[in-house]
């Protein structure tokens, strides 16, 4: 049953070998028990990821422009498909079974994918001379890049895809071939979880910096207007906390811990850097950061759409690393280079 049902999604998603092994391993988490093979579609996949995302079925639905019950139904019939609860309700509204934690990170690189080719058929034949697809933890200074790359290309055509994803999705992304070159940060208490998922996933690691731990904050939190560049942690355990979702939940949620800094009860997460620095605009909240040159005295930043100031964590031994990613033995095309070079410059001189 499980071959017939592999054969029914390479069928059916048109995945080969060439993607990587992450849809086998999907399929064969399904029960053998299945008596009427897979039934499962890419809006199923769709829809569970939207509700993953907001953790809402009603937020689900509105986004993706149906009815709740559309979407409920969905659900009710990929859960019986597959013999396994993907939601559960709870005080705090829909989150999902240990079953369904796995099944997204499975079904998300083969989603990405699907998209991936839809817009290569979409865009196939518009004369685009360079491409580049990059996955990102989200960097302002990376959006710069693009900008200045655009317009040195304008004439003669160039297309860049960017995803802003979490560190997990985005070392996902280039294993799965969904990108070609990645940027991320890694904290250095966790080195050896990052090895290992770098060894398992085939994947080089190359620094560009070492970077301190910092703590960005807005106008609207007192801490901008400081004379100091440090802040110590106490400080910070009165204001709310923004923060990427990946830092929330999972290996990496034990963070604040580890930097002994106490978290106030009032927090925002989000998948969103727009969010992110509208909350920071907005409110007295802040986000863990890093500070992108060796001299602390960094100054407030005004130069850019949402003012932030970016204190230096004191008395912090842990370190924030940050550099690029790439597939074991792939080299670098013209244009991704030119990328590494343009984001190197910036990070080691200030310009973040």
């Amino acid at each position: 049953m499980k071959l017939y049902i592999i054969y029914r999604l390479k069928r059916r998603f048109c995945l080969s070998e060439s993607a990587g092994p992450l849809w086998y391993f999907a399929i064969m988490m399904l029960p053998s028990t299945s008596k009427r093979g897979v039934g499962m579609t890419l809006t199923q996949f769709k829809y569970v990821l939207e509700i993953a995302k907001t953790g809402s079925m009603n937020q689900a639905a509105k986004n993706l422009f149906i009815s709740q019950s559309v979407v409920s139904v969905a659900i009710r019939a990929l859960a019986e498909e597959l013999g396994q609860k993907i939601v559960s309700r709870s005080n705090k509204g829909i989150c999902l079974t240990p079953f369904g934690q796995d099944f997204v990170s499975y079904i998300t690189p083969i989603h990405l994918q699907v998209e991936q080719l839809n817009n290569m058929l979409l865009h196939s034949g518009k004369g685009y001379t360079r491409s580049l697809s990059v996955a990102s933890t989200g960097y302002y200074f990376l959006s710069e890049v693009f900008a200045r790359l655009l317009n040195k290309y304008r004439s003669e055509g160039l297309r860049i895809d960017s995803h802003d994803v979490s560190n997990d999705v985005a070392m996902q992304m280039l294993y799965n071939r969904s990108v070609e070159i990645g940027f991320i940060r890694r904290w250095s208490c966790y080195n050896r979880l990052m090895v290992r998922q770098l060894r398992s996933l085939d994947l080089d690691f190359f620094p560009i910096a070492s970077l301190n731990v910092g703590v960005t904050v807005g106008p609207n939190n007192p801490l901008y207007y400081s004379k100091s560049d440090y802040v110590k942690r106490e400080a910070l355990r009165d204001f709310p906390c923004i923060m990427y979702c990946y830092l929330d939940t999972g290996p990496y949620a034990d963070i604040f811990d580890r930097l002994k800094v106490p978290v106030s009860p009032n927090r925002v997460v989000t998948e969103s850097r727009a969010t992110l620095y509208e909350i920071i605009r907005a409110t007295d909240a802040y986000y863990l950061d890093s500070i992108y040159i060796s001299d602390p005295q960094q100054t407030m930043t005004s130069t850019i759409p949402t003012p932030r100031r970016t204190l230096m964590l004191a008395d912090c031994s842990i370190k924030s690393e940050f550099g690029w990613l790439k597939r074991k033995n792939d080299s670098c095309t013209p244009i991704e280079q030119e990328v590494i070079e343009a984001v190197t410059e910036m990070v080691t001189s200030g310009y973040a």
